[in-house]
């Protein structure tokens, strides 16, 4: 990503050398921190490793000069899918953004249908009853050798299933454990399309 110093003309004010900062729409998103241009960047900055949204459909990005907040820039970008961010997941109230909750709970064709993990959660631990998987939805945990592991934590209440999957539901490079009802429970409507399990692994217990 490629931040310019524009001046009133539209070209690139060389001289630039205050102070930048990032926001977005997206309340979970990973943004570069703020930056202060040298006279070396000549207004011209590019930050390697960009924005990352976390959170699927329509979001912005702001870039705004910390003194005078009248230089600020704005794009909007069309988000598809969701990362899941946290390890700790509240269940299916009102769940925060960055929970494995909220993307099932949000999941959508116009919100994006692919569930994936930032490569910091290898575990996501389940307080109480996730919401059902929306049809159509991809959960990806990334790699078959080593599958992030969605686990019903220890105040689980009894009985409480897992994933439960509508239909079209695709589950990649996961284990699914812990869960005081079923692990994987499947809805059996008439009509709704096949589920897939790929490098899926489920069990009962799990350390």
């Amino acid at each position: 990503m490629t931040v310019q110093a524009l001046n009133g003309c539209g070209t690139v004010d060389m001289s630039y050398t205050s102070t930048v900062a990032f926001s977005s729409s997206d309340p979970v998103a990973d943004l570069p921190t703020n930056y202060t241009f040298t006279a070396a960047d000549n207004g011209v900055k590019t930050f390697t490793n960009g924005v990352r949204f976390n959170t699927g459909g329509s979001r912005t990005l702001a870039v705004t000069d910390t003194i005078n907040s009248g230089l600020t820039d704005t794009k909007t970008v069309a988000v598809s899918g969701f990362a899941v961010i946290s390890s700790s997941d509240p269940g299916d109230h009102t769940p925060p953004p960055g929970t494995l909750s909220y993307a099932l709970k949000n999941a959508s064709p116009a919100n994006g249908q692919l569930v994936t993990f930032k490569a910091t959660v290898t575990t996501v631990t389940v307080a109480d009853k996730l919401p059902d998987v929306p049809k159509g939805v991809t959960i990806d945990g990334g790699n078959c050798s080593s599958p992030v592991t969605i686990r019903g934590g220890n105040t689980l209440p009894a009985s409480t299933d897992g994933l439960t999957l509508k239909g079209g539901v695709t589950l990649q490079n996961l284990r699914v454990a812990n869960f005081t009802g079923r692990q994987v429970a499947l809805t059996t409507t008439l009509g709704n399309p096949t589920n897939r399990l790929i490098c899926t692994k489920i069990v009962k217990t799990f350390p």
